[in-house]
């Protein structure tokens, strides 16, 4: 792939994003009115070819006009339009020019063909040229994590420093193209441009409010668009999710509530397990204090506990030596399906028990488990610190334990 190209993947996902509101016509001369655009461009090096026009829908870029190159390189397009759009200009969808404008906007592009989809200029739209500046800043960070990933690829199996060094620049690049795009929208908040940014938000439960201020703007000027719509869906999505996380917050305070009746909860020590591992030696839970210990209930045919079990791979691996272990009690009914889930998933710390009784778990109505994966973190005097952990808040936890 070329690097000073734009990726086809980008573009089409912009195209699937955005809905076009304007009306075209063909480019005849005739005198631009108040509601109507006028491009001309000049291409260096494109005299002959044909200039395509598209103007973004909801699935595909539609191509609406073309104009010929003359012998000087120019071209130009009128179409008639009511308020903001976005529009491509190339020679195919592929290598065009990404532009947002406006009714009575009158813009002239300058550029080569060789690059013209990256650095092309433009007088006339401060839209655009802020959207193309923020594409640019997009594929420069998609170029650099594509490099460190070729040099990760390229290390010899078991480079755990290197693996570390290059792991290390991925995060500072996530987190310097973040402050970009965080910094790009608190700019743009008011303008339509501020779409371009849309397709980086993926934490729904972090990004909400800034969700529903793209929402807001694009509301304000494409309120009819189904790019507007497609927004509104994402934040109802957010919405959802945040009633979702209230009310499991809340079911699981009820919970802790009842557990801590029946003298389970943080503070409290840890109530005593004792179940047979696969080969039918019995594996007390206190037999590990002295470590921290996540009290980890799960079972082979439970999806969310074998999508969870990577996570806790990870952290074992990591923490492993500095003193932190799992202790599994499985609520599985059929050994050779709890065995082979802890092969499958490569569950390598050596406390797996249970007694094969499924939710009659002996364990687990000690614990009051009610639906899995559940979890108890135990500091080292064999109290439990922690209720209902799953990967990125047990890391936090072991990270204050034990640094990074």
């Amino acid at each position: 792939m070329m690097v000073n190209k734009i990726p086809l993947l980008l573009i089409m996902a912009f195209a699937m994003l955005i809905s076009g509101c304007s009306e075209s016509v063909q480019s005849d001369g005739n005198e631009v009115s108040t509601s109507s655009i006028e491009i001309s461009g000049t291409i260096t090096d494109g005299a002959g070819v044909a200039m395509v026009l598209y103007e973004y829908k909801s699935d595909n870029p539609v191509a609406v006009d073309t104009a010929m190159v003359d012998a000087q390189g120019n071209f130009n397009f009128v179409l008639k339009a009511d308020g903001y759009n976005f529009y491509g200009i190339g020679e195919n969808y592929n290598q065009a020019a990404l532009l947002l404008l406006k009714d009575g906007d009158k813009v002239k592009l300058s550029g080569k063909l060789s690059d013209w989809n990256v650095n092309f200029a433009i007088e006339g739209s401060p839209e655009t040229t802020s959207l193309t500046e923020y594409y640019q800043k997009r594929y420069a960070f998609g170029v650099a994590m594509q490099n460190l990933q070729v040099e990760a690829n390229m290390l010899e199996p078991g480079d755990v420093m290197n693996m570390a060094k290059i792991e290390a620049s991925s995060q500072a690049l996530i987190a310097e193209f973040d402050a970009y795009k965080y910094a790009f929208i608190d700019q743009y908040s008011s303008s339509p441009v501020v779409f371009i940014a849309f397709a980086d938000i993926y934490d729904l439960e972090k990004d909400r409010d800034i969700l529903k201020k793209i929402e807001a703007t694009m509301k304000s000027y494409m309120p009819n668009s189904s790019f507007t719509q497609t927004v509104s869906a994402k934040v109802k999505q957010a919405d959802a999710m945040a009633q979702e996380m209230e009310a499991y917050a809340e079911q699981k305070k009820m919970m802790e509530a009842q557990m801590l009746t029946a003298g389970i909860g943080v503070g409290l020590p840890a109530k005593e397990i004792n179940l047979p591992n696969p080969d039918g030696k019995m594996i007390a839970l206190s037999s590990l204090k002295g470590k921290v210990v996540l009290l980890d209930f799960w079972a082979s045919w439970c999806k969310p506990c074998r999508m969870e079990n990577p996570h806790v791979v990870e952290l074992y691996n990591k923490y492993n030596k500095k003193g932190f272990t799992v202790y599994s009690v499985s609520l599985d009914n059929q050994k050779e399906n709890w065995v082979a889930a802890i092969q499958s998933d490569g569950l390598i710390w050596p406390n797996h028990v249970s007694d094969l009784k499924g939710w009659q778990s002996s364990a687990g109505a000690i614990y009051m488990v009610n639906s899995i994966p559940q979890t108890f973190l135990i500091d080292t005097d064999g109290k439990i610190i922690a209720i209902g952990l799953r990967s990125n808040e047990l890391q936090k936890y072991l990270e204050e334990i034990y640094g990074n």
